[in-house]
């Protein structure tokens, strides 16, 4: 796989070239052995973009896999970017779309067992005026709507029918243009009823089951000056599987902005800027993954293949900030579960989709969700721990250093987010110290904890000798 794209542009960036959504890698249908990756590559001078693709078989070289095909040409267009792809209705294949920039023409690509089609060309609505690396374009999660912003000239919306691959019913909203920056970034909710679009420093919310579009517009996030070295605004945007949203800043930044409830209406979403902590610094794109959690289009002229939805259960929680027996649980299941089942490990149920739940006791619970619906169900379990502060996501630190997993088993992370240098002391449930490591600034430190096991304090303290947090962490191997 060395050197794709490879050309007088690969050699000044070593990569290929700073493309804002230039590569999307996809299961190869009916050879779940193999991936197909569509990418662009410049040409010498900035003169135009081929359009090209690679496949990888993950079955050779004892299993570290081998690229069999590699920079196959399919189109040449004028400069351009934006590859995105969403699941055929049949769901197996792949559509895969990529603009041409500065008109209103979309090269629209069918991957099947066969391999890749060659490209339908389609003309829809206004021409798309960008000609820079600056927006972004995604499917909503269930595959009808395609959004595309240009930071230069507002909102694009299209139809899109999983079945024939035609786009149609292009509308375009302008509201932002006063924050036109020169950036911007679009994500969809988990439901696909709600549409985040990004301008540098704002972050809008839309309804797309409102009539009227417009009048749903509410800012749900602000920059406000925040520097991680450098400004870290607001840019693109992705739904992660955990089902939030995840967006990157202009800036190479040691954060990124998280949306924790992207399904529910306005201020009710939780926007938290800089709300996640990387132990390395990002530079401007998020990775271009498509939804690869669809499925069929049950019913639909398509749906030919006999497969079926059957759900997949997850979910995730975490303790309510003003009660640490209060817990609430947010589904991520997919493949469209209709119904929802719920045990607390302390013999309390529920059919809530994302139900809030309180606890008598401290305590370590297992908690189950089974979701089915008419092809079957599944179940997830997972252990709920209120003897610490443990969630299952990442904790944040007051002191700027996330300290994860929690509960963590044979590896304790520490990963430095402010200009903090000093130690961490572990300590047992007795107060005796059983390890002391040095950290430090722009360093992720591991700590080794194969060998222990239960509930266990720490300390962190700064080259001061002063105790900046406290807390608990449980061990579990």
């Amino acid at each position: 796989g060395d050197s794709i794209n490879y050309g007088v542009v690969w050699n000044s960036f070593c990569s290929g070239y700073p493309g804002a959504q230039g590569i999307i890698m996809l299961p190869f249908p009916g050879n779940p052995s193999k991936a197909i990756a569509v990418h662009t590559r410049i040409n010498d001078g900035y003169t135009g973009t081929q359009v090209q693709y690679t496949v990888i078989d993950f079955e050779l070289e004892g299993g570290l896999g081998e690229v069999v095909i590699k920079d196959q040409f399919l189109d040449e267009l004028p400069l351009g970017d934006y590859i995105t792809a969403t699941q055929h209705a049949n769901g197996r294949d792949w559509w895969v779309l990529t603009p041409e920039t500065g008109t209103n023409r979309f090269y629209i690509y069918l991957i099947t067992p066969s391999g890749i089609s060659n490209a339908v060309i389609q003309s829809v609505g206004e021409p798309w005026g960008s000609k820079y690396w600056s927006g972004q374009m995604t499917f909503s999660p269930d595959g009808t709507i395609l959004a595309r912003i240009d930071p230069n000239n507002g909102l694009y919306l299209y139809y899109f029918d999983r079945c024939s691959g035609v786009l149609s019913n292009q509308r375009h909203f302008d509201p932002f243009i006063e924050h036109s920056s020169g950036a911007g970034g679009v994500a969809f909710s988990s439901d696909s009823r709600f549409l985040y679009v990004t301008y540098l420093t704002k972050i809008f919310q839309l309804d797309l089951w409102e009539s009227d579009l417009i009048s749903s517009l509410v800012v749900v996030a602000e920059y406000d000056d925040f520097q991680a070295p450098f400004p870290a605004t607001f840019y693109q945007a992705a739904l992660a599987p955990d089902n939030k949203i995840y967006l990157t800043a202009t800036n190479g930044v040691y954060v990124m902005h998280v949306i924790h409830h992207p399904e529910r209406k306005g201020m009710d979403c939780k926007a938290e800027p800089h709300g996640l902590v990387l132990p390395v610094h990002n530079t401007w794109h998020v990775p271009n993954f498509p939804y690869y959690r669809l499925g069929p289009l049950d019913g639909s002229p398509c749906d030919t293949l006999g497969l079926n939805n059957v759900p997949v259960a997850d979910f995730r929680w975490e303790i309510d900030t003003s009660d640490d027996k209060l817990v609430l649980f947010r589904n991520t299941s997919y493949f469209l579960p209709e119904v929802f089942s719920w045990t607390f490990g302390d013999a309390s149920t529920s059919t809530e989709k994302d139900p809030i739940h309180g606890y008598a006791a401290p305590g370590i619970y297992e908690v189950c969700l089974t979701v089915s619906n008419v092809y079957g169900s599944d179940t997830k379990c997972r252990e709920v721990d209120l003897l610490s502060s443990a969630t299952s996501d990442p904790v944040l630190t007051d002191s700027g250093i996330r300290v994860y997993p929690n509960p963590a088993s044979t590896t304790l992370h520490f990963a430095c987010d402010e200009d903090f240098s000093g130690y961490v002391v572990l300590y047992d449930v007795f107060g005796n110290p059983i390890r002391r490591e040095s950290i430090a600034h722009t360093q992720n430190h591991i700590m080794n904890t194969a060998d222990l096991s239960g509930l266990y304090f720490y300390q962190l303290i700064d080259g001061h000798n002063k105790i900046v947090e406290n807390g608990k962490i449980v061990i579990a191997q």
